[in-house]
């Protein structure tokens, strides 16, 4: 993964064949939630700078390389294995859902030429059925479901400017510091090489004046979660203890079948789209363009 979230094959983590949503092609689709297999070999997983105080709580929080580093919560302590995820697709319970996993298969991509975003969808999902699930358009219009669908991936969009600029800011007073990992487990030592953290030395000698400006912009409070994260590598080792040795089907907490109905704004339940991230939409948030029969979404 790229430190813009997208894959070695040039595109977001977890899709793989992404097209627009179009009110004629997909007029008699409907969306069936099919959990969280899609998730099951990350062992990161993008953040925006908002998530961070939550995901804390769950994950440790480490940034990507290169100029424009992103939040990562980490999953897993060995490849291809999402300790959050269990054989079922089911994710564990009580823990934060990244937004980033809370809208797949959905995902906005820019069409430069036309200066919009469109709504795209992974057609190699799953998610879209149809006879089972709840309809993407009626009368050759977008449902709420859809609709949801759109603005909290165009949510998630705007945001992305704001959380450049934190981890921006991290570089540029540099903040960010290599280090290592190293777990003792049962079947061995797991080791982390080259994880880029928040230096505390670095920030404790920043000058007052900076530290007045990200009081107010709310940077304070996701640099003391990120520094309080560490202590969440010892919820990958228990679980990955656990994993070892008594296998993934006695793992407490994924006993939480996935739901077929699309849950509403509010319900507390993955995968509620609103849910995924720490505030509401602001009042007044709608969409600035309604597209027309036959045309893209």
């Amino acid at each position: 993964m790229t430190g813009d979230g997208r894959d070695d094959a040039g595109l977001p983590l977890f899709y793989r064949s992404l097209r627009s949503i179009d009110s004629e092609r997909d007029s008699g689709r409907r969306f069936r939630h099919g959990g969280y297999a899609f998730a099951r070999t990350a062992v990161a997983i993008p953040l925006g700078a908002e998530e961070i105080p939550r995901a804390a709580s769950d994950y440790p929080i480490i940034f990507s390389g290169g100029p424009q580093p992103i939040a990562l919560a980490v999953v897993g302590l060995v490849e291809q294995d999402n300790l959050f995820v269990d054989e079922h697709g089911h994710w564990l319970a009580g823990a934060y859902l990244p937004a980033w996993v809370a809208r797949y298969p959905f995902i906005l991509t820019d069409d430069s030429a036309n200066r919009r975003l469109v709504l795209c969808v992974d057609d190699e999902s799953g998610f879209l059925d149809a006879a089972q699930g709840t309809p993407l358009f009626e009368d050759g219009a977008p449902t709420a479901f859809l609709s949801q669908a759109m603005e909290f991936c165009l949510d998630l969009h705007n945001r992305q400017a704001a959380s450049n600029e934190f981890t921006k800011s991290l570089v540029d007073y540099m903040l960010l510091e290599e280090s290592d990992a190293r777990l003792e487990t049962p079947g061995g030592v797991v080791e982390f090489r080259g994880v880029r953290t928040i230096s505390r030395a670095q920030f404790d000698q920043l000058h007052d004046n900076v530290i007045l400006d990200w009081r107010r912009r709310g940077w304070l409070e996701l640099i003391y979660a990120q520094l309080q994260s560490a202590s969440r590598w010892e919820t990958l080792k228990r679980l990955f203890d656990r994993r070892t040795e008594t296998g993934e089907s006695a793992l407490p907490g994924f006993d939480q079948p996935v739901s077929d109905k699309v849950p509403a704004p509010g319900d507390d339940a993955p995968p509620s789209l609103p849910a995924a991230i720490d505030e509401r939409l602001p009042v007044g948030f709608r969409l600035q363009r309604r597209p027309g029969k036959g045309s893209e979404y």
